[in-house]
């Protein structure tokens, strides 16, 4: 591979390689002795599986008595270099006079190919060989290693039991196959354990200054369990078709071929997106960012027991590793990213939620991809959709008019359930069902007399909440929007005007003059819950009609109020100034990090509201979206940041996906 722009790093032992729309995923850790591939993930469960450790461990041995020359555990680590690209990575190192690089790139979807290069760096000829070791990672059950000399195929095959605290339903065991085939003359080393085997290579001699190559190709898939032995046979015996067909449709292409057409997809992802639109030196982060949304999407795989939830859509998690699965407004803000550059993404992003709708109720579903439990989240599919549209409409007129036929009752529907369901006090205005359904899991808007957080959910039900009626609003308007589009003008009109009813309920309700700020109001006492958040700038987000003074004294005295909300890095998810307030997030975190969806939304309600603004105000809309893209660039993509060091927070995933999405438009300048 030719040295080009590093996209992602690996500086996280948990962090995962994964190619487009791959189950599969392979990860290394530089810290580390395990040269090679440290771990092999699977998609199954809320945190994926970590199933090989590790997957593929590289050696170069001297044949005469065993003694590991490079790659060993006792290897010197000072020498390792790690390049990656959005197409693959790779490893060197040179111990003992041998160099030794590791390549990774996939073949296929869920296909990895890994080609090992040994150089010879001493002045005189060496007689070597290479050992190769898999095993399965801790808690495998059930176990076997067996290696096939007459399809030079290695296969392990283990149970894997649920260990996920956090399953929508109970999970079935499921076996996973692994095959690796070396595309080389090798042995069996023998079986090291029923959980792991090893090949090794015929000796070979290289020359001063010689390589070598011993490239590999290695997929994994699985079925969950059955209770029948013999359906259980019959399973395994599917899988192991499927695997070894993989291996062989990969196997017709040379190493070289393979890694170029693993660049020419990607390459072709990034020039879908136009970047001169875009500073020079921000061009580096929005190909970061749509290498992770990519990296975070998934195909289902029917074939392999993975997927019935998603009913034939693609979809794309949070996160690898932690967030295997698809939230409500995680989706939309999914597609809003993709529909920058594929609107075939965001499209589907969309649709994998709306397929699991109820089909009485309108309620949308939490899924994973082979379960979902009722759950909602706030309403943006109207708003993605119409986006979509507007993207696609230029080049696919009929294409585009389509999708939106296909989304608007269902959309429709979904707005009519918040309208039955969630206002409990008859007064017009909607309360979240609880904190969770909000997006806020853990914000002080939803503290009672115990910190709102985990054992604690039930604060928001008794909130008319500023950012849910908002988002209700924003949500009737595009609706409004896709019923004109669709020749529903009747229907539109009636949809434009429940907008205004509501935004002017928020302004009436919701709206506390004395400290010119929206906030929660409690159903019960009838009391504003007065703690300052991106939420209670949301109906300026939605165009409720607030006057242009008291506009322009909510975003001058609060939004852009350094000792507010316009810090060093600007927004955080409550008030610098508030006595709840939490930089990094450890206390929970929507206590204080920052959150780039919201900021977001906090840099589109200042574009919006930009004309109403005293000038020296203005300068600071521009100044928020230069430290919040800087801070990204400093610090990688991340669930959310400490808003006083620009570091990730202290509950952070890393490459997730809606951050990513909100680099994409905040980048572009499209708020």
């Amino acid at each position: 591979m030719s040295a080009r722009p590093t996209f992602l790093t690996y500086d996280a032992p948990d962090r995962q390689y994964v190619d487009l729309l791959s189950r599969l995923g392979v990860s290394m850790d530089p810290k580390l002795a395990t040269f090679g591939i440290a771990r092999g993930h699977l998609a199954s469960q809320r945190e994926g599986k970590v199933f090989m450790a590790p997957m593929l461990r590289a050696e170069v041995i001297d044949p005469q008595n065993g003694a590991i020359l490079a790659g060993g555990l006792e290897g010197d680590l000072q020498s390792r270099r790690v390049a990656c690209h959005p197409w693959g990575f790779e490893e060197f190192a040179e111990e003992n006079g041998v160099g030794i690089a590791f390549r990774v790139s996939y073949a296929a979807m869920d296909v990895v190919a890994v080609n090992v290069e040994v150089t010879n760096r001493r002045d005189a000829s060496m007689d070597l060989a290479m050992r190769f070791e898999s095993a399965c990672a801790d808690g495998a059950e059930d176990a076997i290693a067996t290696c096939n000399g007459e399809t030079q195929t290695v296969a392990i095959a283990q149970t894997s039991r649920p260990t996920s605290q956090w399953q929508l339903r109970p999970e079935p065991d499921f076996r996973i196959v692994t095959l690796l085939r070396p595309q080389f003359d090798f042995e069996c080393d023998g079986l090291i354990g029923e959980t792991s085997c090893a090949a090794i290579t015929p000796t070979f001699e290289l020359e001063a200054g010689e390589s070598r190559e011993f490239p590999l190709l290695l997929t994994a898939a699985s079925h969950d369990m059955r209770t029948e032995t013999e359906k259980n046979s019959e399973a395994l015996a599917r899988i192991l078709s499927i695997a070894t067909r993989r291996l062989d449709e990969a196997a017709k292409r040379t190493p070289q071929e393979i890694v170029e057409a693993a660049r020419a997809r990607w390459e072709a992802q990034f020039a879908a997106y136009d970047l001169s639109r875009i500073e020079p030196e921000y061009h580096g982060l929005v190909r970061q960012a749509m290498t992770i949304l990519l990296k975070n999407s998934i195909a289902p795989q029917l074939e392999c027991d993975f997927g019935s939830q998603m009913h034939g859509f693609l979809g794309t998690f949070p996160a690898r590793h932690g967030y295997e699965a698809f939230w409500i407004w995680d989706s939309a803000k999914h597609a809003w990213g993709f529909a920058e550059w594929n609107t075939a993404l965001a499209r589907d992003n969309v649709l994998v939620m709306l397929s699991n709708q109820d089909p009485e109720t309108g309620q949308l579903y939490m899924v994973h991809p082979d379960s979902r439990i009722a759950s909602t989240q706030p309403p943006l599919f109207a708003n993605a959709a119409m986006l979509i549209f507007e993207r696609e409409s230029p080049t696919h007129p009929l294409a585009a008019r389509e999708f939106l036929a296909d989304v608007y009752e269902p959309l429709a529907k979904w707005n009519a359930w918040w309208f039955a369901e969630c206002d409990t006090n008859g007064n017009g205005l909607m309360e979240w069902p609880n904190n969770l359904c909000s997006g806020w899991d853990d914000s002080a808007r939803w503290d009672t007399d115990r910190k709102a957080g985990w054992g604690n959910d039930d604060g928001a039900a008794k909130l008319d909440a500023v950012d849910l009626n908002s988002f209700l609003v924003a949500d009737m308007r595009e609706l409004a929007r896709i019923a004109t589009e669709l020749g529903r003008n009747e229907e539109a009109r009636e949809w434009q005007g429940k907008a205004d009813r509501l935004a002017e309920l928020i302004v009436e309700n919701l709206y506390d003059e004395r400290d010119a700020l929206f906030y929660d109001r409690h159903i019960e006492t009838d009391e504003f819950v007065r703690i300052p958040t991106p939420a209670s700038f949301m109906p300026l987000w939605a165009g409720v009609p607030l006057d242009a003074e008291r506009t322009r004294d909510v975003l001058q005295r609060h939004l852009l109020n350094e000792a507010e909300f316009f810090g060093p890095y600007p927004f955080p998810t409550i008030a610098y100034s508030h006595a709840k307030y939490d930089a990094a997030g450890a206390s929970g975190y929507w206590r204080g990090p920052v959150w780039l969806d919201q900021a977001f939304f906090m840099l589109a309600t200042l574009e919006r509201h930009r004309d109403v603004l005293d000038p020296d105000y203005r300068e600071r809309i521009d100044e928020a979206r230069r430290r919040i893209l800087s801070m990204a660039m400093m610090n990688g993509i991340h669930e959310n940041y400490n808003s006083k060091t620009g570091k990730r927070g202290a509950n952070s995933k890393e490459h997730f996906s809606w951050s990513a999405a909100s680099l994409i438009a905040i980048a572009a300048g499209e708020m």
